[in-house]
């Protein structure tokens, strides 16, 4: 929240001491505003559905009669129209924390004076991800990140020997798109993601429908030309739903699908499956 202007603060808070769960609009009750307990957002919640809350509590919060014409400014609440995106890209709302981002600011904020403010964000932008690339890559992989891994075998270029013990090699040789060489993997570490052949995992991507994901084999690529290896997982996956009222997620009974993920562009949540009558449940 801003300050207020001098001589305000005691005015404004008089006006605050108003606003309890049963005086505030029900959009603004719903989200418990002001009230030290966690937040529903922890739910599973789609982007869209968020975005439509947030409406509704701006245009609950315009009309608080406390707020209106009191001559100070209201709260902030820039951040919460970035929390679709940011749902659709991390998941849950756990530990989430936005301070390291705003105090980057002040990294950011001395850039703008080395150009001459033609095109600044641009030149900032640039500056900022050379610096971050410079600082985060690893040469050895050519990526921001690094997977530590568990090989079970050496790396092999014999496609059609490959294709007759695994599937996920049998299906690119039939698209088109075999790898120069790959070899299997027991299991691969990308920070605190430990991921094992065998393991039951949730998969989320943005833009794209979660799904339930048994991880047949895991597999690392070499593809022609490429300075970097990349790791590929071979799973039977089955469409997810995350229920918003009581939090499960699980997943229908049917024929699971044959699908390779690419394992540098998804989100992974490593979960237990207990099958019921009626469905699949992950914990």
């Amino acid at each position: 929240m801003q300050a207020f202007p001098e001589g305000r603060t005691q005015k404004a808070t008089q006006h605050t001491a108003h606003l309890t769960p049963t005086t505030l609009p029900a959009p603004i009750a719903l989200t418990q505003w002001l009230i030290p307990q966690p937040s529903p957002l922890t739910l599973p919640c789609p982007g869209a559905t968020l975005i439509q809350l947030n409406n509704a509590f701006l245009k609950a919060f315009e009309k608080v009669p406390q707020w209106q014409d009191a001559g100070f400014e209201k709260p902030k609440f820039h951040p919460a129209l970035h929390l679709a995106v940011a749902l659709e890209e991390f998941g849950p709302f756990r530990r989430f924390w936005c301070m390291s981002f705003e105090g980057y600011l002040k990294v950011l904020k001395p850039m703008f004076k080395m150009c001459n403010w033609m095109a600044a964000p641009t030149s900032v932008a640039k500056h900022w991800a050379t610096k971050v690339v410079m600082h985060y890559r690893d040469p050895e992989r050519g990526s921001w990140y690094t997977n530590h891994v568990s090989p079970t075998s050496e790396y092999s270029a014999d496609m059609e020997r490959l294709a007759k013990q695994s599937p996920m090699i049998a299906a690119l040789l039939k698209m088109g798109k075999a790898p120069h060489s790959a070899r299997s993997l027991k299991k691969v570490v990308r920070g605190s993601d430990e991921l094992r052949s065998g393991d039951w995992i949730i998969s989320r991507q943005p833009g794209k429908p979660a799904r339930a994901c048994h991880v047949q084999s895991i597999m690392e690529f070499m593809h022609h030309g490429a300075s970097f290896s990349v790791v590929r997982l071979w799973c039977l996956t089955r469409p997810v739903v995350d229920d918003a009222q009581s939090g499960d997620t699980w997943a229908p009974l049917e024929e699971p699908r044959r699908q390779m993920l690419n394992f540098e562009s998804i989100h992974v949540q490593v979960v237990s499956c207990v099958p019921t009558v009626t469905c699949m449940q992950f914990f």
